[in-house]
């Protein structure tokens, strides 16, 4: 983002810097017209930058590094909801450095203080039902490649729709032209 904020801002620094060379002597001009109030230049900067934006074709809009952004942090965020969907939220969770069946919060055992290790059960490093859980057909490598995968591609296809219709909009608005694409700006 910082990189993509970055090159905004130049482009619309050398597109302002232009539209002031090119304005006559001593006259300042706000979009080409002569104004007799002084320029806000952070207004203008600010304009340049939403030409910029807005002028973009489909390409530029989806190969970006905004674009890639997005996608990672659709990714990064459809992972972080699963979790919360799939895990315990009702509070009563403890979490063990060791599997082990440890009877402590309970009626029967008033004082855990004094629970001796011979009353604690280990239980089998390995899930004996470890078939029915969602990533033992795929294995580990291929469920972690469905869960980067998968939600990666669906932010493609939805980048990839709202790229293009903002493109389009931008295109019948006649907001991109070859210049305007190489300059980063219309004049």
């Amino acid at each position: 983002i910082k990189i993509y904020e970055a090159r905004m801002q130049r482009l619309a620094l050398a597109a302002v810097a232009r539209s002031l060379s090119d304005a006559a002597a001593g006259q300042l001009t706000c979009d080409g017209v002569a104004s007799k109030q002084p320029l806000d230049l952070a207004a203008r900067i600010d304009e340049e930058k939403a030409r910029i934006a807005g002028s973009k074709t489909f390409v530029q809009r989806f190969f970006s590094i905004k674009a890639l952004h997005g996608m990672i942090m659709f990714t990064s965020w459809i992972n972080i909801v699963g979790r919360i969907f799939a895990s315990n939220q009702s509070g009563d969770f403890t979490c063990h450095t060791y599997p082990v069946y440890k009877p402590l919060d309970t009626p029967d055992i008033p004082d855990s203080a004094s629970l001796d290790l011979a009353s604690l059960t280990l239980l089998p490093t390995h899930d004996p039902n470890y078939a029915r859980l969602p990533w033992a057909k795929l294995g580990t490598a291929g469920w972690g490649a469905a869960l980067s995968v998968g939600p990666m591609a669906g932010a493609a296809l939805v980048g990839a729709a709202v790229s293009y219709f903002a493109a389009r909009k931008a295109r019948s608005a006649g907001r991109t032209t070859p210049a305007a694409l190489e300059a980063g700006s219309l004049k």
